[in-house]
Order: C-alpha cells, then structure tokens, then sequence
C-alpha cells in the first residue's frame, strides 16, 4: 500500500448563491479571490497549484452551489479554505450579491375575501393586536411573551398506537416482563 497524495491535500469549497446570481460571474470572482489568494505571500507558500472552479454543481431549493478545488501542502487545507471563504465573501458582499439562506414559504390555500381577507392580512402582520377589540379576539389564542413562544418538533414524538382493527393480530412478547418471571 502507497500513499500517492502525501505530498499535497485538496480544500474542496461549495459557494452557494441566490438562483438570480449569474454564473458566470460567481466563477470570474471565484478565480479573482484564488488569484488574490495566490498572490499574498502567506498563502502562496501553502498552495500548490491555482484554484480550479469545477462549475455549477446542483440546485438545492433556496440556491445554487458552484463547486471547485484548490491543492495545497498536506495538512494546510484548512487554513487556505477559512481564507478562501472569507475573501469569497467579502468578494461578494463588495458585488451586492447576498449569501442565501433557508427560506419556507407559506402559501394559504383556501381562497379569502373581504372582510376575512383583512384580517388574516393583519394577523399576518401584526397589526390585529393593536386594532382589534377584545371581542374580536375571542377565537385567536395569546402566545404570550416572545421567550415563551416556541415550536416544538412533534414528528418524532411517541404517539399511541392506532385502535385495534378487525384484521388485527395479537402478536405474544418475545420479551419477558415482570409479570412472566422464568421465562426467558
């Protein structure tokens, strides 16, 4: 067995930009920031070869992810990525490009109108709170103070198991309990 990669290492980077960005564009700044990075005397002596951008790697749902490689001297990678990452963001912060981040959209599905239209719009909003009259508010439930409000995961949280049906069949434990002592 040989270890043919010992002389050097690859720092593999994902930049992820909004689906408006144009590609071609994220690629020249990717290769801008690896020539600044090429340049400065520090990193020049860490790096091995010039930054190769692979291209447009996926979609994901709320951006698009370029990808590339640059090689470096074994063990070095990570000092040249945290410098890649913070020149690539400062690249795009001087562009006006922003980093995306996860988005959820809600749509309501049940067409509203009028007067029940509004008033979803002011819940929505904030605003029903400051407007409505207590009568108003008979069927809306107060969260209370912001350090109370919070979601909580229930996908996983143990729920009973379903009633028995007519095709139910009782399987007996494999497992003994305290009410079966010696078996086992």
């Amino acid at each position: 067995m040989k270890n043919l990669s010992r002389d050097f290492a690859y720092t593999v980077f994902e930049v992820r930009v909004p689906f408006s960005a144009d590609v071609d564009e994220v690629m020249q700044m990717i290769r801008e920031v690896g020539a600044e990075l090429m340049a400065d005397a520090r990193y020049r002596r860490e790096m091995l070869g010039p930054v190769e951008v692979w291209g447009l790697d996926r979609f994901d749902p709320n951006w698009m992810v370029v990808k590339g490689q640059i090689k470096t001297r074994p063990m070095l990678q990570w000092s040249v990525a945290r410098a890649f990452n913070l020149r690539i963001k400062r690249k795009m912060d001087e562009a006006g490009m922003e980093i995306p981040v996860p988005q959820m959209h809600v749509q309501m599905t049940r067409e509203m109108s009028g007067e029940h239209a509004e008033r979803a719009h002011r819940i929505w909003t904030g605003e029903d709170a400051a407007h409505a009259s207590p009568e108003d508010n008979e069927d809306i439930i107060p969260l209370g103070p912001a350090e109370t409000r919070s979601a909580r995961d229930v996908s996983h949280a143990p729920r009973a198991a379903p009633p028995p049906t007519e095709q139910s069949v009782q399987i007996p434990s494999q497992i003994p309990t305290a009410a079966e002592p010696g078996k086992g």
